[in-house]
C-alpha cells in the first residue's frame, strides 16, 4: 500500500512539471504573436522588437526543456 502511494506522488510531481512546461510553451508562442501586416509600404518596428525575436523563443526552449525533464525524470 505504501509503495503505491509513493509511486502516485512521483507521478503527480511529474505531471505538475509537465503542465508547467506546457504552460511556458504556450506563453512563449503567445509572446511571439504579432498582428498581421496590412501595408507593405511601411516598415513597422513594433512588430520586430526584442520581445518577439529574443525573449519569446527562449520561453519556448525553456518550456521544451522542462517537458523533457518531466518525461525522463524517474
Amino acid at each position: 500500500m505504501n509503495l503505491l502511494k509513493i509511486e502516485n506522488e512521483k507521478y503527480l510531481i511529474n505531471l505538475k512539471w509537465l503542465i508547467a512546461g506546457l504552460g511556458i510553451i504556450v506563453l512563449g508562442f503567445g509572446l511571439m504573436y504579432s498582428p498581421p501586416v496590412n501595408q507593405f509600404s511601411e516598415f513597422d518596428f513594433a512588430k520586430f522588437n526584442h520581445l518577439h525575436l529574443s525573449i519569446a523563443p527562449l520561453f519556448v526552449l525553456f518550456g521544451y526543456l522542462i517537458v523533457g525533464f518531466s518525461i525522463f525524470k524517474k
